[in-house]
């Protein structure tokens, strides 16, 4: 589904930079909502409102520069643009009645193969917690609440509603209630849009690019400092540390988790490497402001874990031509799929900046 934008022809940024056989070349296994067309018109539309313009800004290179850091920021976040939802709560998911309903589920019985869910983490009358402050009402949070499964029995045990739950939907991933309703108003003009249906973001295409075109551009961990800002100053670590640097700025290598979250921060690089290479820009970003990142991109070079950077150099220099023909697709179920620190350390401004737009998308 395609949200209408008046006026435009989606011919803006893509013309310029990204046309659909690239874009095929980048994600050839991309499904719904993560069209083309979609991207295209999510670009133009937020151009069209906001003075600070994405993918709009600085030379040819800076431009691509920053297409390719989102794209490949993307690109992992979606496990190559095939998973709109968050894997371990509703990668086991079914339609009842015009619902959807998700089988949350933990990491050890979830099967990323079949993406089945073999215990809900639900069952024996648990309650589900995650990405809900229910103290926070709005403004500062959508209402939500703790939730039981559907029914103890029968085709929705252990199910609960994906419109009841914030959890990782989008581009790049947005989560929790209280970064919900901040879309929301910033997107549409309104803060119920998302709380009341957060499924907008996993369905309409234009709506699953946007929000991750609204983290790039309005989310902030350093006063005045978002991924746009950083990639216009090329550098990639920054970027990353806003999106996800309480878990891979450095990765905690004595956590329960350490040794996923390293092949997570691989599974970045390799898709930031293909993304770079495949719209053609002369040399990657730095990756400072992102601790261990530049260890991390030279030991999987070494150990051939991260094989499409080994298009680029110790200095981040394309070593081969930009095109690439035959790609073999980027997927890795397992590995997009954990919890995110994008959200602010530091409380947000009430006031999004850019401020929220005028004209609803609509």
């Amino acid at each position: 589904t395609t949200a209408s934008f008046q006026g435009l022809a989606g011919e803006g940024v893509c013309a310029d930079l990204l046309d659909k056989s690239t874009f095929q070349l980048l994600a050839p296994n991309s499904v719904s909502p993560f069209t083309y067309h979609g991207f295209c018109h999510a670009v133009d539309h937020y151009n069209s409102r906001h003075a600070e313009k994405v993918f709009r800004m600085g030379s040819r290179q800076q431009r691509l520069g920053e297409l390719a850091a989102f794209l490949g920021m993307a690109s992992h976040e979606t496990n190559g643009f095939v998973a709109p939802r968050e894997y371990l709560v509703c990668g086991d998911n079914v339609a009842a009645d015009g619902e959807l309903y998700c089988k949350p589920c933990g990491g050890d019985d979830y099967d990323y193969t079949t993406h089945t869910c073999g215990a809900s983490v639900l069952s024996n009358n648990r309650s589900y917690m995650n990405y809900c402050q229910p103290y926070t009402a709005p403004p500062n949070g959508c209402s939500c609440e703790y939730l039981k499964e559907v029914e103890p029995s029968g085709p929705l045990q252990g199910r609960v509603k994906a419109n009841e739950i914030f959890f990782g939907r989008g581009a790049v991933r947005i989560m929790h209630n209280f970064n919900y309703i901040r879309a929301s108003a910033s997107m549409t003009g309104s803060e119920d849009t998302f709380c009341e249906r957060p499924e907008l973001l996993a369905e309409v295409d234009s709506y699953a690019w946007g929000v991750g075109l609204y983290i790039w551009m309005e989310h902030v961990k350093e006063e005045g400092r978002t991924c746009h800002t950083h990639a216009l100053d090329g550098n990639f670590g920054a970027m990353l540390d806003i999106i996800n640097g309480g878990s891979e700025c450095p990765v905690d290598e004595q956590d329960d988790s350490g040794e996923w979250y390293a092949e997570a921060v691989n599974s970045r690089l390799n898709h930031y490497c293909h993304a770079a290479r495949v719209v053609g820009v002369m040399a990657l970003l730095s990756f400072d402001g992102c601790d261990g990142l530049q260890d991390a991109f030279s030991s999987c070079l070494d150990d051939g874990s991260c094989p499409r950077c080994e298009y680029w150099d110790l200095d981040f220099v394309r070593t081969v031509p930009p095109i690439m023909a035959n790609v073999v697709p980027l997927t890795n179920d397992s590995l997009t799929d954990r919890p995110r620190t994008y959200y602010p350390t530091t409380a947000m401004p009430t006031t999004p900046s850019p401020p929220p737009t005028e004209s609803p998308i609509v």
